[in-house]
């Protein structure tokens, strides 16, 4: 999931895409609180952050960050991978329905990766970008 926001944030899935150019995409996530992880990863994966203090690491597992700040374990997962001055165009509310505008609430969802990944090849030997704008 965090590789297919990371490349509507980045502009890739648009024919006109420029990598010197901000394409001006916005990715709302929503249901951030329902995101799962394979195997033993929800006690053993480890989010750290530190308050620049002495002595001061706080660390939590994948359970305890999901709890009390769901939306920040899709930041962490996606923050790294778009250039840095693009981070800020992605949101994840903490609740449906968060924003006072129908345009904070999109109806657009994101493909699956297989149906990306189909869509990438297809688009570098044809560039046909049809089928990711219908839903648009």
């Amino acid at each position: 999931m965090a590789s297919t926001i990371a490349i509507y944030i980045r502009g890739k899935n648009l024919a006109t895409y420029t990598p010197s150019v901000d394409m001006g995409a916005f990715v709302i996530v929503v249901n951030a609180e329902k995101v799962t992880v394979s195997g033993n990863k929800r006690n053993q994966k480890l989010y750290k952050r530190h308050s620049g203090r002495p002595g001061d690491m706080t660390v939590e597992t994948f359970d305890q960050l999901q709890q009390r700040i769901p939306e920040r374990i899709i930041e962490h997962a996606v923050r790294g991978m778009p250039p840095l001055s693009r981070f800020h165009y992605l949101r994840a509310p903490d609740a449906p329905g968060f924003g006072p505008t129908p345009a904070s609430r999109p109806s657009i969802h994101l493909p699956k990766r297989t149906e990306l990944q189909h869509f990438l090849q297809s688009d570098r030997t044809n560039n046909n970008d049809a089928r990711l704008c219908e839903g648009l």
